[in-house]
């Protein structure tokens, strides 16, 4: 997936990753950079410019903004779960509300049984195991990690300007500043409230941690939500 979106007319390279206010955000820039309000479905099948890893490094170099935003893993995962497995009944709720049932093949995401492992009505700790087994190099961005759609092949980190979705409004409001606008931020196919702590034993805890061990380091994570230092390049800790 080429998620390495080109807004000219910002100057700005949004670098997007699933579950993580995508839609609401490239909503955002398509509406401040483009002048088009479009609709969570539209967003999805709008046609952007896409740019390789290359180009967006030298446009790095010569100023360009390079927005990304990053979840905790652990509650990453929970949203990917209950939005892509259509078992309980707030997700399957969420996917005719927003329209998406097409992308749906007996309660499992269309791109997800590729994979063979993924069932209707699966448990969370099932689901966990799933995906714990398939590396990043073959992973659905939807549980890929995020680091690799945020580096380049070095681990360089290519943002020059990171958001966080625990800190989504604040770190909005830091974007908009330096495009000097004032503006809300639309919650766009929001997944549904739900506290992710609750969907895990200490043996599904480690098993997450294992998996996204460098988005923990990499972005300062930790299980609770309570911040550690993060590492500077992922190169550091490979």
């Amino acid at each position: 997936m080429n998620n390495r979106l080109w807004f000219r007319n910002c100057l700005t390279v949004y670098i997007y990753i699933p579950k993580v206010a995508c839609t609401s955000l490239r909503s955002f820039f398509v509406n401040m950079c483009e002048g088009k309000d479009l609709t969570p479905a539209q967003i999805t099948d709008h046609s952007y410019v896409r740019l390789e890893i290359g180009q967006v490094k030298e446009l790095k170099k010569r100023g360009v903004l390079v927005v990304g935003f990053v979840r905790n893993p652990w509650d990453r995962l929970v949203s990917c779960y209950r939005n892509k497995m259509l078992a309980d009944e707030d997700a399957t709720y969420y996917a005719k509300q927003s329209g998406d049932e097409r992308d749906y093949i007996d309660g499992v995401f269309l791109s997800f049984r590729k994979f063979g492992t993924f069932k209707k009505g699966m448990t969370f700790e099932q689901f966990v195991h799933a995906v714990s087994e398939i590396p990043d190099s073959e992973a659905d961005p939807h549980f890929q990690s995020q680091h690799c759609m945020l580096t380049d092949e070095t681990g360089e980190f290519l943002p020059n300007f990171l958001g966080k979705f625990e800190t989504l409004n604040s770190d909005f409001n830091r974007l908009c500043a330096i495009y000097k606008i004032s503006g809300n931020l639309d919650h766009l196919r929001p997944s549904g409230s739900r506290n992710y702590l609750n969907y895990y034993s200490p043996d599904l805890i480690d098993k997450v941690g294992e998996r996204y061990h460098m988005d923990i380091a990499l972005f300062g994570y930790t299980f609770d939500g309570n911040p550690t230092a993060a590492v500077e390049n992922a190169a550091s800790i490979l």
